[in-house]
């Protein structure tokens, strides 16, 4: 159908970008292929596939001034090296699901980061707190851009309180 075609055009396009740029990558995720039968766990297959991308990104962190204002930080810890770009054709309630999965595990990895600089294991105590809330927030960000642009809550705020996924394309470039 369409979205053959559509999948078919802009792979082409991507590959000829590759040629000039190596840093672009494309991964293409059927999740109607893997992950029917309400079988969400299946998206950690495209995720587990990028995890080496993602963790080569890394994240943004600096060091806060005694006032705690961003807008003087006291240096730049680590620096972001790219991004994810994610979508589904006509669904931005399942890109919603999968950009949260990812800001999760980027999330999880700061955390883990953090705790290896700390001597004070209490940040294992709160992650699943910090978990639920996280999911939460997400979820209800999603709930208000879709009653903006649509004028009705989003379908998949469900799914991504529980972090599951939905088909995705998923291309990201990282420096």
């Amino acid at each position: 159908g369409h979205e053959m075609a559509l999948t078919t055009v802009f792979s082409g396009l991507i590959e000829k970008l590759k040629y000039d740029n190596e840093k672009l990558k494309y991964f293409h995720f059927d999740f109607h292929k893997n992950c029917s039968r309400m079988r969400f766990e299946n998206v950690n297959i495209l995720l587990d596939t990028i995890e080496d991308i993602r963790t080569k990104m890394g994240y943004f962190e600096v060091s806060l001034n005694e006032n705690k204002s961003i807008l003087k930080c006291k240096s730049i810890i680590n620096r972001q090296l790219g991004v994810f770009r994610t979508n589904c054709i006509d669904c931005l309630d399942r890109t919603n699901v999968v950009q949260s999965m990812l800001a999760w595990r980027t999330v999880s990895a700061m955390l883990n980061d953090q705790e290896t600089q700390i001597e004070d294991t209490s940040i294992n105590f709160y992650k699943k707190n910090l978990e639920y809330e996280f999911k939460n927030i997400w979820a209800n960000n999603a709930d208000f851009l879709s009653v903006q642009y649509s004028g009705t809550p989003a379908l998949k705020t469900d799914f991504t309180r529980y972090l599951c996924a939905c088909s995705i394309k998923s291309w990201c470039t990282y420096h």
